[in-house]
């Protein structure tokens, strides 16, 4: 098993984006908390999720990132995959998400898988 940084830029609808991040060991999901505070998703409740990018480490694979309340119930999963080749508009980021509306409840979540 290998571990790998991921970092997620949660974007939402009435405050700026906030940097989420985890090492991740692969095929163990984990929760991603804040750079700055530590806090997870449901600390922002009442938000609204409008999209999400996530980046891993280089060479490293995203199996996927879901969002799941407090109740352990999957509100969204996408899957994730390799960085695109260096040079390309998708060369930066593992997974691009947009164009949703998710509100945030207290006790959410945000976990991301990897993959070897």
């Amino acid at each position: 098993m290998t571990t790998t940084k991921v970092l997620a830029w949660i974007h939402f609808a009435n405050q700026p984006s906030d940097l989420y991040l985890a090492t991740v060991t692969d095929a163990t999901p984990k929760n991603l908390v804040t750079f700055a505070a530590g806090a997870e998703l449901g600390d922002v409740a009442g938000q609204m999720v409008t999209g999400f990018d996530v980046q891993c480490a280089d060479g490293s694979v995203l199996d996927y990132i879901e969002i799941v309340d407090a109740s352990g119930g999957q509100t969204i999963q996408n899957m994730g995959g390799e960085r695109e080749v260096l040079g390309t508009p998708d060369s930066n980021v593992n997974l691009s998400i947009s164009n949703i509306s998710i509100q945030v409840q207290r006790g959410m979540v945000i976990k991301a898988n990897t993959a070897d």
